[in-house]
């Protein structure tokens, strides 16, 4: 049975369990799961292989594969909770997430997205350490904590994992955390140095939410003997204008010492900022615009790019645990930046993808 399949067996039996199990009075222990599947394609130029994983579309984690039906994530989650004082996260997962993002970028266990617990140290103060999903951007990994199942140019340039240990002041209103890393957006240590993070959000309304995330340390692998630091700044505000209508804006700066096209140190920077605008019609059904813009000619991350994304969807929600989408999405880049190849035989700088995606969930 291969670890799709299984995944899928599992999740099926548990959608007809109750998610909540108690192995006494004092310990809660829920088990969770979900899949989102889709069949996406875009303008350029087919691909060849089918089967070869390395050839997925460009600039995307999510909905990878064109003109096939698959999977984005297959997961299952455990959660324990002892007297509100001890906690515990789990997440196996298999999928196209489960290459793109972990097994493509190096991670040692690619089926574990997420392991870690916790311990209140005392009233709203937690300490934390494991496996985390990243603490930086206003879009998360998964389709299913997004209005869109894309993610935008500025989410592709973030990390979405990373692995240390956090300290967390959390309320209803105000989130702060600390957090001491192997790195931004890996696992496995790198280096000999560790990269330290921060967040606050705090909530000032119903209807507004603001948040700051960030990185600082060195990144560079091995042992290098001049470290180069690389800092992230992630800034988002999240506003509820009416019941109906909310909006979403985000800017990320990182700074890096890069190597320009002669070879000389510079002090590199990047930009991106995107503008999400989500707007409820009638109960159950949505529609999203998005709108987001990189500055990433330094070459601070790869690749090194400047242009922009314009994102259209539309999401039905049969019920809260469970939507179908379709959207789509146009990439432009800078004229120098002809990435694309069209069936035309001609490199080109923009294209546009169409994804037909549904996801169901239970917690």
């Amino acid at each position: 049975m291969t670890k799709i399949s299984l995944l899928v067996t599992v999740l099926m039996h548990l959608s007809v369990c109750t998610p909540l199990l108690s192995a006494d009075e004092d310990t809660k222990f829920i088990i969770g799961g979900y899949i989102d599947a889709y069949i996406a394609t875009d303008n350029g130029i087919s691909r060849t292989n089918m089967k070869d994983d390395t050839n997925m579309r460009q600039f995307t984690f999510v909905s990878p594969r064109k003109n096939e039906f698959a999977i984005n994530t297959a997961q299952v989650t455990g959660k324990i909770n002892y007297k509100g004082i001890v906690r515990s996260i789990m997440t196996f997962h298999v999928g196209d997430l489960h290459k793109t993002a972990y097994s493509a970028t190096g991670v040692q266990m690619p089926i574990v997205q997420q392991a870690n617990a916790g311990i209140k140290i005392f009233d709203n103060l937690w300490l934390d350490a494991g496996y985390f999903l990243t603490h930086i951007g206003g879009e998360g990994m998964l389709p299913k904590d997004n209005w869109l199942t894309s993610h935008s140019l500025v989410t592709y340039f973030e990390p979405f994992f990373q692995a240390g240990i956090r300290a967390s002041y959390e309320t209803d209103d105000l989130t702060g955390q600390f957090w001491v890393l192997n790195g931004n957006g890996i696992f496995d240590e790198n280096n000999y140095n560790k990269t330290f993070g921060g967040f606050l959000s705090y909530r000032f309304a119903d209807y507004i939410t603001v948040s700051y995330a960030g990185v600082i340390g060195n990144e560079e692998p091995g042992n290098p003997n001049d470290a180069i630091t690389h800092q992230l700044h992630n800034l988002v505000a999240s506003l509820s204008i009416t019941k109906e209508f909310a909006v979403k804006l985000q800017g990320d700066l990182a700074l890096k010492d890069v190597k320009d096209a002669n070879g000389k140190i510079i002090n590199g920077q990047y930009l991106g900022v995107f503008a999400t605008a989500h707007y409820e019609f009638i109960k159950k059904l949505s529609g999203t615009f998005r709108f987001a813009f990189v500055d990433n000619e330094d070459g601070v991350y790869a690749p090194a790019l400047s242009g922009i994304d314009l994102t259209l969807g539309c999401e039905y929600k049969p019920y809260d645990n469970s939507y179908i989408r379709l959207e789509g999405r146009m990439l432009n880049f800078g004229d120098n930046y002809k990435l694309f190849n069209m069936n035309s035989g001609k490199p080109t700088n923009s294209r546009s993808d169409f994804i037909l995606n549904f996801g169901v969930w239970i917690n």
